[in-house]
């Protein structure tokens, strides 16, 4: 057991709680069992540190003591298990619907979005470069293990764009300029790329520049949406 915080491996992962680390290593942390049993099954499971005499196969597990896995916890009750886990190297596709993220900044809205991704069947999401890290603890808990399940990449936008309505989709923009009502009878056949943008100023000019059609959420009592609320409605509304 390992029960000094003072331990150089234990001061190693406490440094991946910052980005900087995370990506030099390559590397990331998962608190709890359903995300550690969501990672394991996602093969990117390399190791856990726990309280708990329960082994999971195939990967390193290491007994702690309890103050040693609260340094590791962004949480102010310490699950029982933390798992380290590579970083993801995924590949897109073009047999999906896209998502595309132009620098969503909230941790928690860019976890939700991409869970309701999952939901409704778009494997493929880009994240602009200004969106939050994925990696993000309130990311990877706001997302419940759906960024272990999707094709989740960091690109430019504009470029993929091009690229997509070369390959024959149809890039629609949530937007509140030069854009018509979403209604209930909406229907495009084509494959699909949602281009959703930033909490304050939304989606880039230059992004809106190239999409193909732009549309709007009626709305009452209220002045505007969370990005990621919207994101259930359009993703809702054109699923495969």
């Amino acid at each position: 057991m390992i029960s000094s915080t003072s331990n150089k491996m234990i001061k190693d992962l406490k440094r991946l709680m910052l980005k900087k680390y995370r990506d030099k290593e390559g590397l990331f942390l998962v608190e709890g069992w359903h995300l550690i049993e969501e990672a394991h099954q996602a093969n990117c499971l390399i190791k856990t540190i726990t309280t708990s005499e329960y082994q999971i196969d195939g990967v390193e597990n290491i007994i702690v003591s309890d103050e040693v896995i609260k340094t590791l916890s962004n949480f102010k009750s310490p699950p029982q298990i933390i798992g380290v886990c590579r970083s993801f190297n995924n590949k897109l596709d073009y047999d999906h619907n896209y998502l595309i993220l132009d620098d969503v900044q909230d941790p928690g809205n860019v976890g939700t979005i991409i869970r309701n991704a999952l939901a409704f069947n778009y494997k493929n999401i880009i994240l602009s470069k200004g969106c939050a890290d994925i990696y993000n603890e309130k990311v990877i808990q706001a997302s419940q293990g759906a960024i272990f399940k999707l094709n989740i990449v960091r690109e430019d936008i504009l470029t993929k764009i091009i690229d997509l309505q070369s390959n024959k989709y149809k890039v629609i923009a949530s937007s509140l300029s030069n854009a018509k009502p979403l209604t209930k009878n909406e229907v495009i056949l084509d494959k699909k790329a949602i281009v959703l943008g930033n909490e304050g100023s939304g989606i880039s000019s230059e992004v809106l520049d190239m999409v193909d059609i732009s549309y709007y959420i009626n709305i009452s009592n209220i002045d505007s949406l969370n990005v990621a609320s919207a994101s259930s409605i359009l993703l809702y509304q054109f699923s495969e």
